[in-house]
């Protein structure tokens, strides 16, 4: 890893830890429905091609 990866990473973590639980639970909530919406777009395309 090099040393601008690792401050990148630091500072992740950084915002994280300033993040209030109410604004943690607001990003995981969005990061689940944008995962939820990504796996039924990919059931549908799977659906499609082995229809075809």
């Amino acid at each position: 890893m090099s040393v601008q990866q690792f401050a990148s990473k630091l500072q992740n973590i950084d915002k994280l830890a300033r993040m209030t639980l109410a604004q943690i639970c607001e990003q995981c909530d969005m990061f689940f429905q944008i995962m939820d919406e990504q796996l039924k777009n990919l059931a549908e395309l799977e659906a499609y091609a082995l229809s075809q």
